[in-house]
């Protein structure tokens, strides 16, 4: 099975989504979900974007993959919204939301996949994207 996550990207912040995980820890995550079959990772991210937080989202710059524990390959992609004043609607397994400014040190309880993402952005991809 294959995942995608998408770094939404807004004013220089990321937006992290938050939801208790199975073992009752708040945690932090990207949008993002599984890849259907027939679908483009592309497609799917901008499908999981819309499912989970309500926005339409373009993906600017895929940025790569990794595994998990499960071993699933875990695709990362860089979206931005389509439109700047959209309100966020939020798919019921999410309590809360935060757009994370893309300078602070990450403080909250991430999940490994979306350090991982963040880390990569900061340090190869964020002076690219200066504009979002």
């Amino acid at each position: 099975m294959a995942i995608v996550r998408t770094l939404i990207i807004n004013n220089q912040a990321v937006l992290l989504l938050g939801a208790y995980n199975s073992d009752a820890v708040h945690r932090s995550e990207l949008p993002g979900g599984k890849i259907e079959k027939g679908e483009t990772i592309i497609y799917a991210a901008v499908r999981e974007n819309k499912e989970e937080t309500g926005l339409e989202t373009k993906i600017v710059k895929m940025m790569g993959w990794m595994t998990n524990g499960k071993r699933e390959r875990i695709y990362f992609a860089i979206g931005q919204m389509l439109h700047p004043r959209q309100h966020i609607i939020l798919e019921d397994k999410f309590d809360s939301y935060l757009w994370l400014p893309i300078s602070h040190e990450f403080i909250l309880p991430l999940a490994p996949s979306a350090e991982r993402a963040l880390d990569k952005y900061k340090s190869e991809y964020r002076h690219k994207f200066s504009y979002l």
